[in-house]
Protein backbone atom coordinates (compact mmCIF):
# COMPACT_ATOMS: atom_id res chain seq x y z
CA UNK A 1 0.00 0.00 0.00
CA UNK A 2 1.68 3.31 -1.17
CA UNK A 3 1.21 6.03 1.76
CA UNK A 4 1.04 9.59 -0.31
CA UNK A 5 2.22 12.67 1.80
CA UNK A 6 -0.48 15.48 0.89
CA UNK A 7 1.77 18.47 2.28
CA UNK A 8 4.60 17.00 0.11
CA UNK A 9 2.68 16.25 -2.84
CA UNK A 10 1.31 20.33 -2.46
CA UNK A 11 4.59 21.68 -2.28
CA UNK A 12 5.79 19.81 -5.40
CA UNK A 13 2.94 20.89 -7.24
CA UNK A 14 3.10 24.50 -6.38
CA UNK A 15 6.70 24.52 -7.12
CA UNK A 16 5.94 23.07 -10.20
CA UNK A 17 4.05 25.80 -11.51
CA UNK A 18 6.28 28.68 -9.88
CA UNK A 19 9.02 26.96 -12.39
CA UNK A 20 6.28 27.30 -15.11
CA UNK A 21 5.87 30.61 -14.62
CA UNK A 22 9.40 31.63 -14.10
CA UNK A 23 9.03 33.40 -10.76
CA UNK A 24 10.32 30.43 -9.11
CA UNK A 25 14.03 31.56 -9.87
CA UNK A 26 14.58 35.19 -8.75
CA UNK A 27 13.42 37.32 -6.02
CA UNK A 28 11.78 40.35 -7.14
CA UNK A 29 13.09 43.94 -6.62
CA UNK A 30 10.59 47.43 -5.93
CA UNK A 31 11.55 50.71 -7.22
CA UNK A 32 9.95 53.56 -5.21
CA UNK A 33 10.53 56.77 -6.75
CA UNK A 34 9.35 60.28 -4.55
CA UNK A 35 6.54 62.04 -7.23
CA UNK A 36 5.21 65.72 -6.99
CA UNK A 37 2.38 66.56 -5.78
CA UNK A 38 0.98 70.55 -5.62
CA UNK A 39 -2.35 72.61 -5.47
CA UNK A 40 -3.02 76.25 -5.27
CA UNK A 41 -6.18 77.57 -3.06
CA UNK A 42 -8.27 79.92 -5.12
CA UNK A 43 -7.97 83.83 -4.59
CA UNK A 44 -11.05 84.58 -2.17
CA UNK A 45 -13.60 87.23 -4.19
CA UNK A 46 -13.96 90.73 -2.80
CA UNK A 47 -16.40 93.05 -3.12
CA UNK A 48 -15.75 96.73 -4.85
CA UNK A 49 -18.13 99.65 -4.32
CA UNK A 50 -18.56 102.01 -7.25
CA UNK A 51 -21.98 103.52 -6.79
CA UNK A 52 -23.61 103.24 -3.32
CA UNK A 53 -27.34 102.16 -4.00
CA UNK A 54 -29.21 105.43 -2.66
CA UNK A 55 -33.05 105.55 -3.07
CA UNK A 56 -32.60 109.67 -2.32
CA UNK A 57 -35.32 111.95 -0.96
CA UNK A 58 -38.46 110.08 -1.94
CA UNK A 59 -39.65 108.57 1.19
CA UNK A 60 -43.42 109.85 2.81
CA UNK A 61 -43.54 108.56 7.22
CA UNK A 62 -46.56 106.54 6.63
CA UNK A 63 -45.71 103.25 8.74
CA UNK A 64 -45.87 100.03 6.62
CA UNK A 65 -45.66 101.73 3.38
CA UNK A 66 -43.25 100.46 0.82
CA UNK A 67 -41.11 101.96 -2.07
CA UNK A 68 -39.53 99.56 -5.07
CA UNK A 69 -36.33 100.90 -7.00
CA UNK A 70 -36.76 98.22 -9.85
CA UNK A 71 -33.54 97.19 -12.25
CA UNK A 72 -35.50 99.42 -15.03
CA UNK A 73 -33.63 99.75 -17.98
CA UNK A 74 -30.35 100.02 -16.64
CA UNK A 75 -30.60 96.40 -15.22
CA UNK A 76 -31.26 94.85 -19.20
CA UNK A 77 -29.04 97.86 -21.38
CA UNK A 78 -25.42 97.27 -22.53
CA UNK A 79 -23.45 98.76 -19.62
CA UNK A 80 -20.86 100.55 -21.47
CA UNK A 81 -17.10 99.96 -22.80
CA UNK A 82 -16.23 99.75 -19.32
CA UNK A 83 -18.78 97.86 -17.04
CA UNK A 84 -15.99 97.27 -13.95
CA UNK A 85 -15.30 100.93 -13.42
CA UNK A 86 -17.56 103.37 -15.13
CA UNK A 87 -21.35 103.18 -13.65
CA UNK A 88 -24.16 103.43 -16.72
CA UNK A 89 -25.97 106.43 -16.79
CA UNK A 90 -29.40 104.68 -16.27
CA UNK A 91 -28.61 103.58 -13.38
CA UNK A 92 -28.47 107.09 -11.60
CA UNK A 93 -31.95 107.59 -13.14
CA UNK A 94 -34.23 105.15 -12.05
CA UNK A 95 -37.37 106.29 -10.99
CA UNK A 96 -39.22 104.66 -7.84
CA UNK A 97 -42.75 103.51 -7.48
CA UNK A 98 -44.73 102.46 -3.83
CA UNK A 99 -47.26 103.67 -1.89
CA UNK A 100 -44.44 105.38 0.63
CA UNK A 101 -42.86 106.50 -2.31
CA UNK A 102 -43.83 110.95 -2.24
CA UNK A 103 -41.98 111.73 -5.86
CA UNK A 104 -40.66 110.00 -8.70
CA UNK A 105 -37.36 111.81 -8.01
CA UNK A 106 -34.53 110.14 -9.91
CA UNK A 107 -32.87 107.26 -7.55
CA UNK A 108 -29.36 105.94 -7.94
CA UNK A 109 -28.97 101.88 -7.98
CA UNK A 110 -25.91 100.62 -6.11
CA UNK A 111 -23.52 99.15 -8.42
CA UNK A 112 -20.39 96.90 -7.40
CA UNK A 113 -17.59 94.74 -9.26
CA UNK A 114 -17.21 90.97 -8.03
CA UNK A 115 -13.08 90.32 -8.09
CA UNK A 116 -11.89 86.76 -8.31
CA UNK A 117 -9.67 84.45 -10.17
CA UNK A 118 -10.52 84.72 -13.80
CA UNK A 119 -12.59 81.56 -15.60
CA UNK A 120 -14.32 80.66 -12.36
CA UNK A 121 -17.82 81.10 -11.18
CA UNK A 122 -18.58 82.27 -7.88
CA UNK A 123 -22.33 81.88 -5.69
CA UNK A 124 -23.81 85.08 -5.07
CA UNK A 125 -26.97 85.80 -2.91
CA UNK A 126 -28.31 88.90 -1.96
CA UNK A 127 -30.01 88.70 1.39
CA UNK A 128 -33.04 90.57 2.64
CA UNK A 129 -32.34 92.75 5.93
CA UNK A 130 -35.77 92.38 8.24
CA UNK A 131 -36.18 93.37 11.70
CA UNK A 132 -34.91 96.36 11.56
CA UNK A 133 -36.37 99.31 13.66
CA UNK A 134 -37.40 101.62 11.11
CA UNK A 135 -37.18 99.70 8.13
CA UNK A 136 -36.63 96.38 6.23
CA UNK A 137 -35.08 96.20 2.73
CA UNK A 138 -35.07 93.13 0.17
CA UNK A 139 -32.56 93.84 -2.15
CA UNK A 140 -32.87 92.34 -5.91
CA UNK A 141 -29.74 92.79 -8.90
CA UNK A 142 -28.33 91.89 -12.19
CA UNK A 143 -24.85 90.96 -13.06
CA UNK A 144 -22.68 91.58 -16.09
CA UNK A 145 -19.26 89.76 -16.79
CA UNK A 146 -19.30 91.36 -20.48
CA UNK A 147 -16.65 93.95 -20.84
CA UNK A 148 -17.60 94.80 -24.28
CA UNK A 149 -20.16 97.90 -25.31
CA UNK A 150 -22.79 95.57 -27.52
CA UNK A 151 -23.28 92.65 -25.82
CA UNK A 152 -26.65 90.85 -25.73
CA UNK A 153 -29.40 91.55 -23.10
CA UNK A 154 -29.08 87.62 -22.36
CA UNK A 155 -25.74 87.99 -20.67
CA UNK A 156 -27.17 89.94 -17.91
CA UNK A 157 -27.86 87.42 -15.07
CA UNK A 158 -30.39 87.99 -12.65
CA UNK A 159 -29.76 87.85 -9.03
CA UNK A 160 -33.44 87.14 -7.27
CA UNK A 161 -33.42 87.81 -3.32
CA UNK A 162 -32.25 85.40 -0.90
CA UNK A 163 -31.18 83.09 -3.42
CA UNK A 164 -27.61 81.98 -4.26
CA UNK A 165 -27.32 82.31 -8.26
CA UNK A 166 -24.00 81.08 -9.89
CA UNK A 167 -22.18 83.87 -11.72
CA UNK A 168 -19.04 82.88 -13.85
CA UNK A 169 -16.45 85.29 -13.75
CA UNK A 170 -15.17 84.69 -17.08
CA UNK A 171 -11.45 85.51 -18.31
CA UNK A 172 -12.15 88.41 -16.87
CA UNK A 173 -11.86 87.30 -13.56
CA UNK A 174 -15.06 90.41 -13.07
CA UNK A 175 -18.65 90.87 -12.71
CA UNK A 176 -20.57 94.22 -12.26
CA UNK A 177 -23.46 94.22 -10.47
CA UNK A 178 -26.65 97.09 -10.21
CA UNK A 179 -28.79 96.69 -7.40
CA UNK A 180 -32.13 98.00 -6.32
CA UNK A 181 -34.97 96.49 -4.22
CA UNK A 182 -37.81 97.33 -2.35
CA UNK A 183 -38.00 99.65 1.68
CA UNK A 184 -40.73 98.67 3.86
CA UNK A 185 -41.49 100.90 6.37
CA UNK A 186 -42.23 99.26 10.04
CA UNK A 187 -45.05 99.80 12.06
CA UNK A 188 -43.61 103.22 13.03
CA UNK A 189 -44.34 106.50 11.73
CA UNK A 190 -40.97 108.21 10.16
CA UNK A 191 -39.71 111.16 10.97
CA UNK A 192 -39.71 114.11 8.79
CA UNK A 193 -36.48 115.34 7.69
CA UNK A 194 -34.30 112.49 8.37
CA UNK A 195 -32.05 110.61 7.28
CA UNK A 196 -32.23 106.50 7.50
CA UNK A 197 -29.61 104.35 6.54
CA UNK A 198 -28.66 100.63 6.92
CA UNK A 199 -26.71 97.31 5.76
CA UNK A 200 -27.44 94.99 3.86
CA UNK A 201 -25.76 91.61 3.21
CA UNK A 202 -23.90 90.29 -0.22
CA UNK A 203 -23.16 86.79 0.49
CA UNK A 204 -20.17 85.85 -2.16
CA UNK A 205 -18.88 82.14 -2.10
CA UNK A 206 -16.16 81.20 -4.16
Amino acid sequence: MTIINKKLARSIISTTILATLGLASYNATARIDSLPVSFETRSEANLQLIQALDFGKVMGLAAFSDCTMPLGAAGAIDWSATPFTTTPAAAGTIAVTGTGCTSNAKSKLGHYVIVGDASTTVKIKLTTTTGGTDFNFAPVGSADIDNTAAHASTADIPLPTDTLTDVALGTTGKAGILIGGTVTIGGTALTAGTPYTMNYDVEVTF
